[in-house]
């Protein structure tokens, strides 16, 4: 394998690990920012903020689990390919 190759082997791996990261982090803030918001807005209870902090929990779930799925799918058809050659 190339210098070349392994660099963008490694840039690919960084940005998904960015990636993963962003999308676990991100659901659950907006959840909690937008639960607090309605909170205030509207005066309703600190339930709002709890049913906005699970619905980013579930959210987030899900997210990691399509991105661990994409990356598993990915690096069985590098495996393949370098199988095949």
């Amino acid at each position: 394998m190339s210098n070349v190759n392994k660099t963008f082997n490694t840039i690919k791996h960084i940005s998904f690990l960015t990636q993963f990261g962003f999308s676990v982090i991100t659901p659950i803030l907006l959840c909690i920012f937008c639960g607090i918001w309605i909170r205030n807005k509207f005066g309703l209870g600190d339930w709002v903020v709890f049913i906005a902090i699970i619905i980013g929990l579930i959210s987030a779930f899900y997210s990691s689990v399509s991105i661990f799925s994409y990356i598993f799918k990915e690096a069985k058809k590098s495996e393949e390919e370098e199988k095949n050659e």
